[in-house]
């Protein structure tokens, strides 16, 4: 029986959120102060809780249980917020060659 490819195509999406979750966690359980595998884990458990990812799983599972595996096994110490973290401030570009409200002309 041929699997179909729409199908394979969906599992592997949901495999590698699998495989990225579980690296982010190893990586933030050597160290609690890793921002990136801290925001990893967010942004892996937004996709699990998402309304695609019960899409993707076709009703066969949800993506809520998968992250409900994937936090028992992880277990508590990866759920810890690296602290002293300094948001990233933006800068204002200054505009060259502003015409201060009129219409610049062409000649």
């Amino acid at each position: 029986m041929a699997v179909d490819p729409y199908e394979r195509l969906a599992f592997a999406i949901v495999s590698n959120a699998v495989k990225d979750y579980r690296k982010a966690a190893t990586r933030l359980k050597k160290n609690h102060e890793n921002y990136k595998a801290y925001l990893e884990i967010q942004r892996c458990e937004e996709f699990f809780q998402s309304e695609w990812c019960d899409m993707l799983c076709q009703g066969k599972f949800s993506g809520t249980s998968i992250l409900k595996k994937l936090k028992e096994e992880a277990g508590d110490e990866c759920y810890y917020k690296p602290k002293n973290r300094v948001p990233k401030q933006t800068v204002k570009v200054k505009k060259e060659n502003r015409t201060h409200g009129r219409k610049s002309r062409r000649i």
